[in-house]
């Protein structure tokens, strides 16, 4: 449609928005209504695509992507933060108040995680907005941890990429290394039921970090 067109339309669903009769289906994000509504108010109303987007984060977290960019542009670190916790929290699944702390563990090791294979690279795009707010308030450790989940995501196939990246990584680093090693394994062998098998490849990865051939047959060995 054309401009005008749009923009009646858009005024329209304003004006009509919180009768019974729409406020369900503009309330739903997957709805085809809520979708047309948003792509319209980015188009015309800014200030209403922020709203809408803010309002509902708890319904999609990538509906706080583009408000964490914009503040990203602006150099807003702090102002990012509250958005990006409010995503983890959607992506995750936590209650209110609950936080997740990317020293911890993987995300793609996350159960809620487990059963999503629509997300594509959105939560990785959430992680990376999340490091360079955290870098740019000078949180060092925190902006490392993340660094080392995207890779660990992005590239959780590409063993040689992923090595290279905790080669000389801190100590801390160890739980995310762990959860990294116990994903690859279970990739290659399949059900996470079969332990027994996964041995052979937790000494694998172990000595190609190390890249010291005799810890693996040390490994097998055992095995």
């Amino acid at each position: 449609l054309g401009a005008d067109d749009q923009q009646e339309i858009l005024q329209g669903l304003e004006q009509h928005g919180g009768t019974e009769r729409w406020s369900e289906v503009l309330g739903h994000v997957h709805s085809g209504w809520f979708r047309a509504y948003q792509r319209l108010a980015r188009t015309w109303d800014p200030t209403l695509f922020a709203t809408i987007c803010r309002d509902n984060i708890a319904q999609d977290f990538r509906l706080a992507l583009p408000l964490v960019d914009e503040r990203l542009r602006r150099k807003a670190f702090a102002d990012a933060l509250p958005f990006i916790e409010e995503a983890v929290r959607a992506l995750l699944r936590l209650d209110p108040g609950r936080t997740w702390d990317p020293r911890e563990g993987l995300l793609i090791r996350q159960p809620a995680l487990g059963y999503r294979s629509d997300l594509g690279d959105e939560p990785f795009r959430l992680l990376d907005a999340w490091r360079k707010a955290a870098a740019g308030l000078g949180q060092g450790e925190l902006a490392r941890a993340i660094e080392l989940q995207v890779v660990a995501g992005r590239k959780r196939d590409e063993w040689d990429v992923v090595l290279a990246a905790f080669r000389g990584a801190p100590q801390w680093c160890e739980p995310l290394f762990a959860d990294w090693r116990a994903e690859a394994a279970e990739q290659s062998v399949g059900s996470s039921g079969r332990s027994r098998e996964a041995g052979w490849l937790h000494g694998l990865v172990d000595a190609a970090r190390a890249e010291d051939s005799a810890a693996f047959h040390e490994a097998v060995r055992i095995w």
